[in-house]
């Protein structure tokens, strides 16, 4: 159960970002909305999710079947079906397996950043993520923030590209500098 609650956030992020993104992306680009993949969206998603680890802990190690292409065909079938109108019984009957495979796929993608991120805050001794702290470490590195809100504000108003390698690669960099934001901000150190 909670692998496909899981799954349904993903899709719902997924979704929610595609919907975030797309208006600037067709008024930057005048694409029409439908000329907008659902591969390049689940590939910026997978990108963002890389690029925040590689953020938040310094590394670039994520584990390879995370948001696999298996996975990221199904999510586009799903979209597709949903988008289109074609949910006859037999793609219904399907879905419950497909389902499963995402969920698996992101099982490996694991939650540990957003454990990590808890148990800091809520176990730390030092309190890192209280106010006063989070105002003293905003203040201490205000130059490099400012930096990274500049890198972040531009990829968004760039839009998610129509490239699905240059989705992921925009993806990763939009993580890495939240991870990285983040990081900073509560002096995260695991």
């Amino acid at each position: 159960m909670k692998n496909i609650a899981l799954t349904l956030t993903v899709l719902a992020t997924v979704s929610l970002v595609s919907q975030a993104a797309l208006p600037h992306y067709v008024q930057a680009t005048d694409i029409a909305p439908e000329d907008v993949l659902v591969d390049e969206v689940v590939q910026a998603a997978r990108g963002f999710f890389t690029g925040f680890q590689a953020g938040l802990y310094k590394t670039d190690s994520v584990d390879p079947n995370c948001l696999n292409k298996d996975a990221e065909m199904k999510i586009i079938e799903i979209f597709d079906a949903v988008f289109q109108g074609k949910l006859d019984l037999s793609f219904i009957m399907r879905l419950v397996t497909d389902l499963m495979s995402i969920s698996s796929s992101l099982q490996s993608c694991g939650t540990k950043p957003f454990t990590d991120l808890a148990n800091f805050c809520l176990f730390d001794p030092a309190q890192n993520c209280a106010p006063g702290k989070v105002l003293d470490n905003v203040q201490r590195n205000m130059l490099l923030l400012l930096s990274k809100l500049t890198d972040i504000s531009t990829l968004v108003m760039e839009g998610i590209p129509k490239d699905a390698a240059m989705a992921f690669e925009m993806g990763q960099q939009a993580g890495k500098d939240v991870g990285g934001l983040l990081r900073m901000i509560i002096n995260f150190s695991v």
